[in-house]
């Protein structure tokens, strides 16, 4: 049986309130970094058990795993190596103020120690305790020309949330803009700043808002969301006001009690060499 957000929502904030912000974050870069080593051993039965059962890993070619028996599986390959074909080290943890969820990001090195991509995942604490792997997704992506149709149901319902949200840009509506973005947000800044709830986000996007032409537009290329329905993940390029692709965005949404979908961590990824 699937809880609903509110049974969840409830038992994170239970969590939240017997731990301080510095704990709650030791908590998940522990759990990231014991599941970066049973990556490292190759463990792939250790791999599973930090996967949600909805978990979805989106690779950077553009294919979207679902559920950990099938990443598994897709991962199955690697694991049989000599040595592990990758790494990965929690380098920063940004953990929601309502303790709900948590964004971790670092560096995928090869085996030769050289970084070849970054790594962006989101957990979630469960009803159960635990905390979980929901979404996985790398920088860069650069899914150049791959473009999917816009999609129905909830995928559809986040597409044309992103696409809405994108509006606001054009229109030069600030105050649209932050409707869109969840109070507890965090929203990672080109320079890698953490950028804490609604209020810190909206005043830190304000300049963008304020000439008469946009600094540059978005658009959603692909939907991802989770089997619970809770949250979701989007991407696209983003572009300058000559259309020149300078990067590609990653949002990731969250149905909030009130039904709209609102971004919940955004983080860009690096320039691809894209037209």
């Amino acid at each position: 049986m699937r809880l609903p957000t509110s049974v969840w929502v409830l038992a994170s904030a239970a969590w939240l309130c017997a731990q301080s912000p510095d704990e709650l974050s030791r908590q998940v870069r522990d759990t990231a970094t014991a599941f970066a080593k049973s990556i490292t051993r190759r463990d792939l039965a250790g791999v599973r058990t930090f996967l949600a059962p909805d978990a979805i890993l989106h690779s950077p070619g553009g294919t979207a795993v679902r559920g950990p028996a099938k990443i598994a599986e897709a991962w199955g390959h690697a694991f049989g190596e000599l040595e592990a074909p990758f790494a990965r080290e929690a380098e920063a943890v940004h953990v929601l103020s309502s303790g709900t969820l948590a964004l971790v990001t670092g560096p995928v090195r090869d085996a030769s120690g050289k970084q070849v991509r970054t790594f962006n995942s989101v957990w979630r604490r469960g009803a159960n305790g635990r905390v979980q792997l929901t979404l996985d997704y790398a920088c860069p992506a650069c899914n150049c020309g791959v473009s999917e149709p816009e999609p129905r149901d909830a995928a559809g319902e986040v597409w044309r949330s992103e696409a809405a949200f994108a509006k606001t840009m054009a229109d030069r509506d600030h105050v649209a803009f932050s409707a869109h973005v969840a109070e507890d947000a965090v929203f990672i800044d080109g320079a890698g700043r953490a950028l804490q709830g609604r209020e810190q986000v909206a005043s830190s996007w304000r300049h963008f808002y304020e000439a008469e032409k946009a600094p540059f537009s978005w658009r959603p290329e692909r939907v991802l969301v989770l089997e619970s329905g809770e949250l979701a993940l989007s991407q696209g390029p983003v572009r300058d006001p000559d259309g020149k692709r300078i990067g590609t965005f990653a949002s990731v949404w969250r149905k909030d009690p009130d039904g709209r979908w609102r971004v919940v961590f955004d983080r860009g990824c690096e320039p691809c060499d894209c037209p």
